[in-house]
């Protein structure tokens, strides 16, 4: 009984015809996940006077927000932003 054509492919055993394609598709997926997932980018940024809308841009919404007035604070998983009148004043 035959389920297709057999290929060698060097430096590996004896493939079914389907199966090389497979593996070649896979491959491919895996290397144009490693360039998408690995490529270096510039780290989220953050400074004095930033407004509040460019800080949740770069970092996402807070985990938590405390409105006091005209200071707001957003608490991130590793930092703490503080805003005076809309505008970053100090970040810890």
């Amino acid at each position: 009984m035959t389920h297709g054509s057999t290929t060698s492919v060097p430096g590996a055993h004896t493939l079914h015809g389907g199966w090389v394609a497979l593996l070649l598709a896979a491959n491919f997926r895996a290397a144009i996940f490693f360039v998408a997932c690995c490529t270096p980018c510039t780290p989220p940024a953050i400074t004095l006077g930033q407004p509040a809308d460019q800080v949740t841009a770069s970092f996402g919404q807070p985990l938590t927000v405390a409105r006091l007035g005209v200071k707001v604070i957003y608490y991130y998983l590793d930092m703490k932003v503080i805003q005076a009148n809309g505008k970053v004043s100090n970040v810890q």
